[in-house]
């Protein structure tokens, strides 16, 4: 039930360039980049790593890249730290990832390390505030989970620095994903990475779930505040501290995930439904995702009864939001004696779409959807298959039709207005099939099921088309760029979102599987 098939992953394939494999883990003992299951990745089993690379015969525009961390390597998880210490260590997974890269035919390395989580923010009374208050004071309240940051974040700065050098010569990739809940002020020296990261992918989503927070259920993944929730748990809040280090946007991508986070409700939750409220731990597991406190998109959509009815029985009732700033969820209240009840807070076409928008306004390299296995890849909700991906690629799309129309197949834009304007910048295997002038658009998409066994390995695939700025010719240079829209069968200018400054490079994102 759910499975994700080989033909079910082309349609989504097509709307990509780059896609990336996770993920590899780290010896514990020799700190070197090797499989992490070895009977489904390596050619002595079932040869997936190969297999991924090989896509790039049937797609010739795919990168294909490795993922390494994530929350699948388990096992000993302080050794991701523990390999920052020293340069002996960082060699060794150094050379060992190059390597390993080469050998399968990968296009480069992302980085999902495992950084400590911030602790959750226990939730205190009067008093209770009043007593930490004073242990802080006394140095007895802090919140420290790992007493060498400092180390920690010089040593993960030099160890994408001397990647980055290593690659170069064979023109391979290094990207980062910044996992969820994890505190990128103390790990993450922006500017200094900025130098050496292809991109840097924000997986903006799951600050509340079911995990962290099983007595109070919330929106996991907001876009912006609201009704006095922590501004720093929100997709701009992490935007903006990125960009405020200096960090382009066009380096940027905007995590979105394709699942919803449960909770179970009890008579003690509020009947309103209206967040947060009193839960009890997460909520059942789905057929698909077998994973109690989290639903596939179309799980989800099962539950919701059609927008002219009225939720009855097991159905949901849905709740969306006006402002655009939380999100959608849905709940079922529970019977007389307390059984049955559910919250659920999900993203869907339309806040996936919210998302786009704000990543087109802002500038931003592109959007990340995690992960395409749970989008609605048969389209078994209301006929169409992969309702978010679509979407969230819509919300691109104005710009796309026009140069399509106005040069031929992957010539030059010589023959278009633009051709005036910009210079295109193609890498190597890049399928152009997605033309944007007004940004350096990336269009992610995870996969949670191996293509050929069906395993639990990620994947996921970007979109993104390259450009450069170069002067008008007798225009003067604003500090918006163009947009070329369709009006009565002639191609006008109008102002667009910001420009770009000089060269900037493709994204991809690492998978975050929800636990």
């Amino acid at each position: 039930a759910g499975k994700l098939l080989a033909a079910d992953l082309e349609p989504a394939l097509s709307y990509c360039t780059h896609l990336v494999y996770g993920y590899a883990k780290i010896d514990e003992t020799t700190f070197k980049l090797t499989s992490l299951d070895e009977t489904l990745d390596l050619d002595s089993g079932r040869s997936n790593y190969h297999a991924v690379t090989n896509l790039k015969k049937r797609f010739p525009g795919l990168h294909v890249l490795l993922a390494v961390g994530g929350p699948a390597d388990t096992q000993d998880v302080e050794k991701y730290l523990t390999l920052l210490e020293t340069q002996e260590s960082r060699t060794a997974f150094q050379n060992s990832a190059r390597t390993l890269i080469r050998q399968y035919g990968f296009d480069g390395l992302d980085l999902a390390w495992q950084f400590p989580e911030i602790r959750v923010k226990k939730e205190r009374g009067t008093f209770g505030s009043i007593w930490h208050s004073i242990k802080k004071t006394f140095g007895y309240g802090h919140n420290h989970v790992d007493e060498k940051e400092l180390e920690h974040r010089n040593g993960f700065t030099t160890l994408v620095k001397d990647l980055k050098t290593s690659f170069k010569v064979d023109g391979l990739l290094v990207t980062a994903a910044v996992l969820p809940n994890v505190n990128a002020s103390a790990y993450y020296d922006a500017s200094a990475l900025a130098q050496h990261l292809d991109s840097i992918t924000l997986l903006a989503f799951d600050y509340k779930n079911p995990s962290r927070n099983p007595q109070q259920a919330d929106y996991p993944s907001p876009l912006y505040t609201a009704g006095g929730r922590p501004v720093n748990e929100t997709a701009d809040a992490a935007v903006k501290w990125w960009t405020d280090q200096g960090i382009q946007g066009s380096k940027i991508v905007l995590g979105i995930s394709t699942y919803g986070r449960t909770w179970k409700l009890t008579t003690e939750s509020q009947i309103s439904g209206v967040p947060p409220l009193t839960a009890d731990g997460p909520g059942g597991e789905g057929a698909q995702t077998k994973t109690p406190g989290l639903l596939s998109y179309p799980e989800i959509c099962a539950l919701i009864p059609n927008p002219n009815q009225r939720a009855t029985g097991h159905l949901l009732r849905r709740v969306t939001d006006p402002s655009k700033k939380l999100g959608t969820y849905a709940f079922r209240l529970p019977d007389s004696e307390g059984d049955g009840g559910i919250w659920v807070a999900y993203e869907d076409p339309d806040t996936a779409g919210d998302r786009a928008t704000y990543v087109k306004i802002k500038g931003l390299g592109g959007v990340a959807l995690y992960d395409i296995s749970l989008d609605d890849f048969r389209g078994v909700c209301h006929g169409d298959k992969y309702p978010i991906l679509k979407m969230a690629k819509n919300r691109f799309l104005p710009s796309l039709v026009l140069l399509k129309k106005r040069s031929e197949g992957f010539g030059g834009l010589e023959d278009s207005p633009a051709g005036k304007v910009w210079t295109r910048y193609i890498f190597p295997l890049i399928l152009v099939a997605m033309v944007v002038i007004d940004k350096n658009t990336v269009m992610t998409v995870e996969v949670l099921e191996d293509y050929m066994d069906q395993t639990e390995n990620l994947w996921f695939c970007t979109r993104r088309t390259v450009w450069k700025g170069r002067g008008y010719t007798g225009i003067e240079r604003k500090k918006r760029t163009r947009e070329f829209r369709e009006m009565d069968g002639e191609e006008r200018e109008e102002e667009g979102p910001a420009s770009f400054s000089g060269r900037s490079s493709w994204s991809s994102w690492s998978p975050y599987l929800p636990q």
